[in-house]
């Protein structure tokens, strides 16, 4: 068994490509390789909503908006109606209240249904009203606000165009988005036909648009999903963007997740484990003095007949006797020290491995002014492809003008492959290159199997993402990464870095 060498694209041409990036401005688009069209996604949602065709297909839409947007709302006419025709109230009074009752309002009248409404006695949906019959109607204002039915001239609810404004809002569809900036609306059942739930769908999707052209937002819609009742979330395509993202599809962005996998298409360091290292490890810290216990219930069974046969009656009494037990005690280490955990026995599932990577960056600039975390924020954020977490004081130190709960630094832990991804960049890219950084120490580690690793502030620039756009970033600043492993001793510990090419100095 041995390990194929994957040849990976040189730093240089992923430089470029990087460089060809910053070059055009645009900012290449994040596409979900999950998404499928609404076609597939309909039939998943059908397929596991089997005995349930009332369940509702909904929309959840994720939309770009700032401090000034205003709520998103909207009104449009689906194709395939969802729900029955809505109940229309209108406030009008002579000719105005004929056409309202032409059109199809169910309830019409002036001042006494402004009291029927005070009252509690008609039930409705929707509210149109006259502008000659608006400030009547300011009196249930606090009735109709709270339900959202207050009718506005922004929403087109105060015209003299009664007949038209009746019809539409017979087969018209509400929706309204949350303050940050998601809709989620029913967009039909699951018993429609795929194409009315995509048609449904492409209505919403183009007022939105609308609203998002009206408030100068660009790339307004961010994403799409739908889901059912009792159904999963699922990413669809959003049309209108597709042909935009293949363009973008071979560039990769460094402020998302693609970013710290742009050099990695293959899990090098993962294999490698898997097939050099975990058996070397197995044979390098086998100890014969702890072994496991072998599973044979009779590992020698000629050699126990020969024992139970010299064995004589006194000697089979003198062992059935029970003894008295010492009381247990419980004892702690000096120092009040936490006990270390018992170490297993040796065995094939005791091998020791990387169990996360932690990055850590104390800022001590932040104490005076927060906004000098943003650099290391950007920085972790670039190299790994994972959003870092800033860290707070927990305790105030008067010396040093630090107060409880202000933000000091950051930090960010990685497992599974964005782990190795990393891994692989730290020590085929950037220790080879640091000159001022000899190794770690053969003493290094916590007694539990977890080293830890301090980098001056000029090894994050050697970080392929950095170093391609040096001038994004501020500053500089040092970092910590602790390596987390399953190894009980530190020399376990040690001996799994180095397989994995970390140096280490013997002075």
């Amino acid at each position: 068994m041995f390990l194929q060498r994957v040849v990976r694209p040189s730093a240089q041409r992923v430089v470029a490509q990087q460089q060809c990036f910053y070059a055009t401005k645009k900012k290449a688009m994040r596409v979900n390789p999950d998404a499928v069209d609404v076609q597939q996604a309909v039939k998943v949602l059908q397929a596991m909503e089997v005995g349930h065709p009332g369940h509702k297909v909904e929309a959840h839409i994720q939309c770009k908006i700032e401090k000034s947007t205003p709520l998103i709302r909207g009104s449009v006419v689906l194709p395939k109606s969802i729900k029955q025709e809505a109940t229309i109230l209108v406030f009008a009074t002579g000719p105005k209240a004929d056409e309202a009752r032409a059109a199809g309002a169910l309830h019409v009248g002036g001042e006494d249904l402004v009291e029927k409404v005070q009252k509690g006695e008609v039930q409705f949906d929707k509210v149109i009203s006259t502008p000659q019959m608006f400030p009547a109607v300011t009196k249930i204002a606090r009735i109709l606000g709270p339900k959202g039915l207050m009718p506005t001239v922004k929403k087109g609810t105060v015209t003299d165009e009664i007949a038209d404004t009746v019809r539409t809002a017979k087969g018209s569809f509400d929706f309204k988005g949350d303050k940050f900036g998601v809709l989620h609306t029913s967009i039909g059942r699951v018993d429609f036909e795929a194409a009315d739930i995509e048609n449904n769908l492409k209505v919403i999707l183009e007022e939105l648009r609308a609203f998002g052209k009206a408030n100068n937002l660009k790339a307004f819609i961010q994403n799409v999903h739908l889901a059912s009742t009792r159904g999963p979330g699922i990413a669809i395509v959003n049309a209108m963007l597709r042909s935009v993202a293949h363009r973008f599809t071979g560039l990769r962005s460094l402020h998302t997740s693609s970013a710290a996998a742009s050099s990695h298409g293959v899990l090098r360091l993962k294999q490698y484990y898997d097939h050099t290292v975990a058996e070397d490890l197995m044979v390098l810290g086998y100890d014969h003095s702890k072994v496991s216990p072998s599973l044979s219930r009779y590992p020698d069974l000629q050699a126990q007949i020969d024992q139970a046969l010299s064995e004589t009656e006194t000697s089979l009494a003198a062992k059935n006797e029970k003894k008295e037990q010492a009381p247990y005690v419980h004892r702690s280490r000096k120092g009040g020290k936490p006990v270390k955990p018992i170490a297993p026995l040796k065995s094939a599932s005791s091998i020791p491995q990387l169990n996360k990577i932690t990055l850590h960056a104390m800022v001590k600039e932040a104490i005076g002014n927060k906004s000098n975390l943003l650099s290391a924020f950007m920085a972790f954020q670039s190299i790994t492809g994972v959003r870092p977490e800033v860290v707070y004081a927990r305790t105030g130190v008067a010396n040093w003008k630090l107060r409880e709960g202000m933000p000091v630094g950051v930090k960010l832990t990685l497992q599974g492959d964005e782990m190795y991804q990393f891994m692989d960049k730290l020590v085929e890219v950037v220790m080879p290159r640091l000159k001022e950084w000899h190794g770690l120490p053969m003493t290094a580690g916590d007694g539990n199997g977890n080293i830890a690793i301090g980098f001056p502030p000029s090894a994050l620039a050697l970080f392929p993402e950095i170093e391609a756009s040096f001038d994004v970033y501020p500053k500089m600043t040092g970092f910590d990464v602790i390596f987390n492993t399953t190894a009980h001793n530190d020399t376990d510990g040690r001996l799994l870095l180095s397989a994995f090419q970390v140096p280490f100095k013997t002075k």
